[in-house]
């Protein structure tokens, strides 16, 4: 089997990276957006609010874009990537966001008060920076090459390495978008391709 081409995950997250919201139940409380986009992606707040789940990621897109959101401790985090970007990549950047987030604010204590100024956390910004150019460093995410038995090619699936290890049953099963179908492709606990099988939706 060929082997991975190393992939510069600093570089595609800070090309296609677009925005990154913290959001209370009363307000933005952290916004961060490509300084060269043209977008206002305020009017996706409402959108998120509506389309995200307790400690889970929920993933929808607009055919630009892609949206992952999480709700935790009443807060919600999001992330918007250009659409080409791998489910997995995002779900590990966007991980790695929340904890250094928290890491960098008190949030139990700065909730307390009844008006939180968003100014508070505009710091954070240089933060974002710095883990940009610092992801490839972490190895939060692993290319596997994966055979897939409908069009018979072999391709690169980046796995979040988190999912991997903590996951109580292996393979594990990950869906991936491939041209015009869908396959799960299972991955054992060293990242090697178990398998791949299509997938039908509705």
């Amino acid at each position: 089997m060929t082997s991975i081409v190393q992939m510069d995950y600093s570089q595609i997250l800070s090309d296609k990276f677009q925005f990154f919201y913290v959001i209370s139940q009363k307000n933005v409380l952290f916004e961060w957006r490509k300084l060269d986009s043209d977008m206002d992606y305020k009017l996706m707040v409402n959108v998120i609010k509506t389309n995200t789940y307790n400690n889970g990621f929920y993933r929808f897109d607009n055919g630009k874009i892609i949206i992952i959101s999480i709700l935790n401790n009443n807060i919600i985090y999001a992330i918007g990537v250009n659409i080409e970007v791998p489910s997995q990549l995002v779900e590990a950047f966007l991980d790695l966001l929340i904890e250094r987030f928290l890491e960098t604010f008190d949030l139990n204590v700065l909730l307390t008060f009844d008006v939180v100024s968003p100014s508070i956390f505009e710091h954070f910004n240089t933060v974002i920076e710095k883990i940009l150019d610092e992801f490839n460093d972490l190895d939060l995410v692993k290319g596997v090459n994966v055979f897939c038995n409908v069009c018979n090619e072999i391709f690169p699936l980046i796995v979040k390495k988190k999912l991997i290890q903590n996951s109580n049953i292996h393979p594990v099963p990950i869906v991936h978008i491939h041209g015009d179908h869908s396959v799960i492709c299972y991955i054992d606990q060293n990242f090697k391709a178990r398998g791949s099988r299509k997938v039908n939706f509705g």
